[in-house]
């Protein structure tokens, strides 16, 4: 046996048969020729009145199969992402890559000092991203809060800047407004190629105008643009599963043709599945087994039917603290994330059903990440992998630990947890008896004493000054950051 055999589980883990997914578009065809979408924006609307292949009237536009077809064979199937500095892909979001970060814009913080719940400030904007920088398997940035001490009117751009000023690794922002995303992108200079914008319709079947400038905006520069909106089964959508599905993947599509009339192979995200309304608390749980199922649906959509790279969500729990909840959840939500193939997996660290952030569970769910990276990794397979000779010279009975082979390649084969605990009880008694919690609060505070923010003295510091006096605000950075 000399030739090596790679056997990835995760290609092999297809959830929708065919005829579930065709009937699933067929219907969602329906919904665009004969109900249609409400766009708000007028460029919108006079790049639509081009096309032969939609009917426009009193703002509702409806969509033929054909204008359907022509966006979905134009968008690219692949998107590459790239650092800042060296240029080189960071994430190539096609097929199943799974890439990790977190979210962006929580109202509240989850102190990992004292477990206290408050209000985000720019400090922890800065200390967040300083953490996820330096995380191996968090391979994006998103802003994680929402600073209350700063202007609401610029909050997105300033943790735009924060973010690009302290990492390589690629953003993903959020804009309040065509004016901001414009001035975020004149910030990102030439760096367009490792920016990512969000951009999110308030309600199903209905196209904002907020959201398609940025859409359009995007498209025209050629940056890559996350689009779409969840349905909440009975209340933007109806009860039944598949009829939000629909209703989320009409939005996508009708927005996708939007795109791809703008400029023909204008890069494109899809943002589309629905979570339930719990009509006990009223809360849209994050971890719903609903949610997830038609998470998986639309990766599948995504990845089969329309071959568009995917937007995801996972490692977050509905839980307010940091207990057995949020670990089952989190875990749960990664492993499924893993197995079906979301191209960039968000929100992790979220919690209490996305209002609050946590740089303590985001932490823990990077060594989560490590952990199934290990477990869904290929297997190589060779005759050595084997050891057949080395069985065969051993003794029968006779123990490998003082076996060469095993001292040079224990640390190789076997993975070993930094913040999971393994120890007899004894030593972790004098350890000091710490949970998951307080190590991970120590692995946070170790990596902000080693690295210092360096949103100070650089480029982005000048082209963001540029901008907020053409605001007419000066000297904020001095005076706030």
């Amino acid at each position: 046996m000399n030739n090596i055999v790679e056997i990835d589980y995760l290609k092999e883990n297809d959830y929708l048969n065919e005829d579930i997914m065709e009937e699933i578009h067929l219907e969602t065809l329906r919904i665009l020729k004969n109900k249609g979408v409400l766009v708000l924006n007028k460029n919108a609307l006079k790049i639509l009145e081009k096309s032969s292949g939609v009917i426009i009237k009193e703002n509702v536009v409806r969509f033929s199969e054909d204008i359907i077809n022509y966006a979905i064979n134009n968008s690219p199937s692949s998107i590459k992402v790239k650092y800042r500095k060296n240029c080189s892909n960071a994430m190539i979001l096609e097929e199943k890559n799974s890439y990790f970060g977190p979210g962006s814009d929580t109202i509240y913080v989850l102190d990992y000092k004292n477990g206290a719940r408050r209000l985000a400030v720019l400090d922890d904007i800065v200390e967040s991203v300083l953490v996820a920088d330096s995380l191996d398997n968090i391979d994006f940035l998103m802003s994680m809060g929402l600073p209350s001490d700063v202007k609401k009117e610029i909050a997105d751009i300033i943790n735009f800047y924060i973010m690009i000023s302290n990492s390589d690794k690629p953003v993903i922002f959020t804009a309040w407004n065509i004016k901001n995303l414009q001035s975020i992108v004149n910030i990102a200079g030439d760096e367009k190629n490792s920016i990512i914008c969000y951009a999110e319709p308030i309600s199903p079947l209905k196209h904002s105008v907020e959201a398609l400038d940025k859409l359009i905006f995007c498209a025209e520069n050629n940056i890559p643009c996350v689009y779409g909106c969840p349905t909440i089964l009975g209340a933007t959508s109806p009860i039944a599963l598949l009829s939000g599905v629909t209703m989320s993947c009409a939005l996508i599509l009708s927005g996708l043709v939007i795109s791809q009339l703008t400029k023909k192979g204008a890069p494109f995200i899809s943002n589309m599945h629905t979570n339930p309304l719990d009509f006990r608390t009223l809360v849209q749980p994050y971890c719903s087994p609903e949610g997830r199922l038609t998470w998986i649906i639309c990766y599948e959509l995504a990845r089969r039917k329309y071959k568009l790279p995917k937007w995801a969500a996972a490692g977050f729990t509905d839980s307010k603290s940091l207990d057995l909840q949020a670990g089952i959840e989190a875990s749960q939500t990664l492993t499924l994330d893993m197995i079906y193939g979301g191209n960039l997996i968000h929100d992790v660290g979220y919690m209490e059903s996305g209002l609050t952030y946590s740089l303590q569970l985001l932490v823990i769910c990077n060594e989560i990440i490590d952990e199934l990276k290990r477990i869904f990794g290929e297997i190589k397979t060779s005759s050595d992998i084997f050891r057949y000779k080395l069985i065969k010279e051993t003794e029968i009975g006779k123990s490998f630990m003082d076996n060469l082979d095993t001292l040079t390649n224990y640390n190789k084969e076997v993975w070993y947890p930094e913040l999971i605990d393994r120890n007899n009880y004894q030593a972790w008694e004098k350890m000091g008896k710490k949970d998951i919690n307080q190590r991970a609060s120590e692995k946070i505070s170790s990596i902000l004493s080693s690295k210092k923010s360096t949103i100070k003295d650089n480029i982005y510091e000048y082209r963001l000054n540029n901008e907020l006096k053409k605001m007419g605000i000066y000297e904020y950075l001095e005076k706030n950051v």
